[in-house]
């Protein structure tokens, strides 16, 4: 019953804001709504809601932000390709998410100063040992400075790849990754 009534206030809301944002395409406080209250909605009609905007509108913060989460969302639908990912590992050397094709792989979004992800490397390590002759695993440090970044690797003794997300990266962007840890 509570799961029924969480789902009706949710659509609720996200009726009531189409209606907003529609009724105010032209202006920034429909943009701020649309940004604000309709990120879970389905992504094709969060692509036609955004195409309904007046151009200068398209240019404010929100909409730009949308437009990156839109594109994330549609360029990681079932069947899509996934996105090149690069960047550089604790050793200063490149690493590259194309030289993994051929396994399974598990990117894994997280960072030094995220309790809950501390929390799950106990069972990262146990399924990395289990299976990783079948899958890679790809750490992704989000919001994380080198150094505190090189010793979380190093005290919680992870063996897998990874990298540090900066913002030349910004993959928590092209991913459309919200919270830590995410696993993709």
């Amino acid at each position: 019953i509570y799961k029924t009534f969480i789902q009706n206030i949710l659509l609720a809301e996200e009726k009531v804001s189409e209606e907003f944002v529609v009724e105010n395409r032209s202006n920034v406080v429909g943009a701020y709504i649309f940004a604000k209250h309709m990120r879970h909605t389905r992504v094709s009609k969060q692509d036609s809601i955004y195409k309904l905007f007046d151009t200068p509108i398209q240019n404010s913060k929100y909409l730009k932000d949308m437009r990156t989460w839109i594109d994330s969302r549609l360029t990681l639908q079932k069947g899509n390709a996934v996105p090149d990912v690069k960047g550089i590992g604790p050793d200063n050397k490149k690493v590259l998410l194309s030289d993994l094709k051929g396994k399974y792989v598990v990117l894994d979004f997280w960072g030094s100063w995220c309790a809950p992800c501390i929390v799950g490397f106990p069972k990262m390590k146990a399924y990395y040992q289990k299976y990783s002759d079948k899958v890679e695993f790809l750490g992704i440090a989000c919001k994380d400075e080198r150094n505190a970044w090189i010793k979380a690797i190093e005290k919680h003794e992870l063996p897998w790849k990874h990298i540090l997300n900066d913002s030349n990266l910004d993959l928590t962007n092209k991913f459309a990754i919200k919270g830590f840890p995410t696993k993709v």
